[in-house]
């Protein structure tokens, strides 16, 4: 299971972006509650910032959902961010569900 920290984030130019952080475990078990956070996310805001900045493990799931916010993202005119998608429990979860070899 994972939390979720939200932030309200203003750029010096005076746009609104929302934040949530990440910390904990994204799985089968949790993704429909974090892709119902971002769907949420997206009904008050344009931008969403993912920062996995504590996330524990990933699965196939995490990823396919990332890849489904791209494209909702693209479709509707918003932009999303995934932040520190790169950190060491993500890559060991990427490598052993095969996409590094």
């Amino acid at each position: 299971m994972f939390e979720v920290e939200q932030q309200e984030i203003t750029t010096d130019q005076g746009q609104h972006h929302l934040q949530y952080k990440i910390s904990g475990s994204i799985d089968i078990a949790s993704i429909a509650r974090l892709k119902e956070l971002i769907l949420e996310a997206f009904q008050q805001r344009d931008h969403l910032v993912l920062d996995w900045y504590g996330v524990e493990e990933v699965d196939f799931t995490a990823l396919q959902l990332m890849c489904a916010v791209n494209v909702y993202a693209a479709a509707h005119g918003k932009t999303f961010e995934l932040r520190n998608r790169f950190i060491p429990p993500v890559l060991a979860s990427i490598k052993r569900l095969g996409f590094i070899r």
